[in-house]
């Protein structure tokens, strides 16, 4: 979108029609890295003994695997302040208007924004700028990553958010989705796949993320390990309604 400053050119590539029979790579070329928490989600023990049960058949799915040892903490306050700018961007002159209208979880983040300075925007785009090269590297070594696609197991609908995960406490209500809050900023291409049923035989996903601007690349991948998935038994649940 020329519009968006943010955008990256156009590949004249047509998503809408991605011919998933061109699926031309070849995962056993490629080298697959797992992260359990990226180094900075918290994540519930049972939800990390799921990923584990599950590495040994995505491994075989690849040419290579390795754990990764990656320290993504700092996109907590950076996701923090620079969201904070974006929702009072978009919201604040409403909730300036009618407060009384807007639900809590935007008026929070709305208000976030009073507590920071222009200074901890500059060092929030100085970190993001940190983590994107750090992150970046990573894919000197591998070509896809994979890390669980949620905190915790699902819970009830009239629950907001969960208020603690293993116990401790949870700052915000979007700390529970930091294992996808701290992909956000890495800009990098994420697909989320289907991956059987965890301890409470409820849904669970796994996250693929790829190398920057690598989109059609983590597509290929993405929908060959899919089938793959299926054949293991580890495919998407339908519900019996």
């Amino acid at each position: 979108d020329a519009a968006d400053p943010l955008s990256s050119p156009a590949t004249g590539f047509d998503f809408a029609v991605f011919d998933n029979g061109d699926a031309a790579t070849d995962p056993l070329q490629l080298c697959v890295g797992f992260s359990t928490d990226l180094g900075v989600a918290a994540v519930d023990y049972a939800i990390r003994d799921v990923f584990a049960q599950r590495l040994p058949v995505l491994s075989q799915c690849f040419g290579a695997s390795t754990p990764i040892d990656i320290d993504l903490s700092e996109t907590t306050e950076v996701f923090k302040i620079l969201r904070a700018a974006s929702m009072a961007a978009s919201y604040g002159a409403l909730v300036a208007q009618k407060a009384g209208d807007i639900g809590p979880n935007v008026l929070s983040n709305v208000r976030d924004a009073d507590r920071y300075s222009l200074l901890d925007a500059a060092r929030a785009n100085a970190a993001h700028t940190r983590i994107y090269r750090r992150f970046q590297a990573l894919f000197d070594e591998i070509d896809v990553l994979i890390c669980p696609a949620t905190a915790v197991t699902p819970f009830p609908l009239e629950q907001n958010h969960p208020d603690t995960i293993n116990g401790a406490p949870l700052e915000g209500y979007f700390a529970w989705v930091a294992i996808t809050s701290a992909l956000s900023l890495t800009g990098c291409p994420v697909v989320t796949l289907p991956c059987g049923l965890d301890h409470a035989g409820m849904p669970f996903g796994i996250q693929l993320v790829g190398r920057p601007h690598g989109d059609l690349a983590l597509l290929k991948t993405a929908y060959w390990l899919e089938k793959a998935l299926v054949q293991q038994g580890l495919g998407r649940v339908v519900p019996s309604l």
